[in-house]
């Protein structure tokens, strides 16, 4: 008899007893809800299918609650919807519409300025130096490299490790006015929030081709493909991350993070520095087969004042900031 109790402990939820529990979901007595929402958050994904389908029954508690659940079950269950609805906010400034301002061109988050600089040896004109700088106008990255620069016809285009895409040479006097195609990454966070009840070590999430775990006193996010660790930074903030107890509240604990600045030098004439490049590099561009650098990791801690274990936490919630990977590409008007 005992094994037969065991055996049926050990079984998958009943479709019945899922059923019953998500009809109680819109139950008179708020706390018969809440234990059903309860019961229905420990099984987990087994409970998947049957709040699924309760998002489209007839009875709004019933729905409210089955779509609290799923999102706290799946955190990315509603990945693709939260995307749409957040990116006209995310992406502050959109395209413009009608002709390109002077020297400007804009897509969806960022507007790019460009500038045309003559480049001199020994009083002779050689070459053009391009400039292009882009203002973010959205919470994320940003990737570019100049695809083709044209005057009457393609030119060729030289480049540097160390300065490129932001400078470009472009060798020979050309006097026709000059436009750059750029193609590019922008990767825009869309905020999806995480919440670990009654967390225990090792509890993950998975939101797209992120995992988020519980290692205590961490959380950890992990990446299935690398990312530039400025953006890795962005994703998963402590500022973030809340905790509560079953005693006391934890407090945030705020960790102070410097970004390296970037420093663009200004074309000079030869004569003014005889060793430098068009880019600014001593003598010729930087030649190098580096690639940037790159995370796959990142962790914040949980930590609590006088909490000893994750087993005194009552929940763990926390917004991840998931980044959206669009390609985009922008013509310069003709800089002369």
């Amino acid at each position: 008899m005992l094994r037969l109790i065991l055996i049926l402990t050990l079984l998958p939820p009943q479709e019945d007893d899922l059923r019953a529990l998500v009809r109680r979901l819109g139950d008179d007595d708020v706390s018969a809800r809440d234990r059903a929402g309860r019961a229905l958050e420990l099984r987990g994904t087994a409970s998947m299918d049957a709040l699924a389908k309760a998002l489209e029954d007839p009875d709004l508690e019933i729905r409210s609650r089955a779509n609290v659940l799923l999102d706290r079950i799946d955190p990315s269950y509603f990945l693709s919807s939260r995307i749409v609805v957040q990116r006209e906010r995310k992406l502050r400034q959109l395209a413009l519409p009608g002709p390109p301002r002077a020297k400007m061109a804009s897509t969806d988050g960022a507007e790019f300025h460009f500038e045309r600089r003559r480049w001199i040896e020994g009083g002779k004109t050689v070459g053009s130096v391009l400039r292009t700088y882009a203002y973010k106008q959205l919470d994320g990255d940003l990737e570019w490299s100049p695809t083709s620069v044209r005057s009457t016809r393609d030119l060729r285009i030289e480049t540097c490790s160390t300065h490129s895409p932001a400078l470009i040479f472009i060798r020979g006097e050309e006097t026709e006015p000059l436009t750059i195609v750029l193609k590019g990454t922008r990767r825009w966070l869309c905020d999806v929030p995480i919440h670990f009840s009654a967390p225990k070590e090792g509890a993950t999430r998975r939101i797209g081709k992120f995992t988020v775990t519980l290692e205590w006193p961490q959380l950890v996010l992990r990446c299935d493909d690398p990312l530039p660790p400025s953006l890795v930074t962005l994703m998963l903030r402590d500022q973030d991350v809340q905790a509560r107890t079953t005693t006391s509240p934890v407090p945030d604990v705020a960790w102070a993070i410097d970004e390296p600045a970037i420093f663009f030098p200004e074309v000079l004439d030869m004569k003014e520095n005889a060793t430098a490049a068009w880019c600014g590099c001593d003598g010729q561009p930087t030649r190098s087969d580096l690639r940037p650098a790159t995370s796959e990791k990142r962790w914040v801690r949980i930590d609590g004042n006088g909490v000893r274990g994750i087993h005194e936490l009552a929940s763990v919630s926390l917004v991840l900031h998931v980044p959206v990977e669009e390609p985009f590409e922008v013509t310069s008007p003709p800089l002369k």
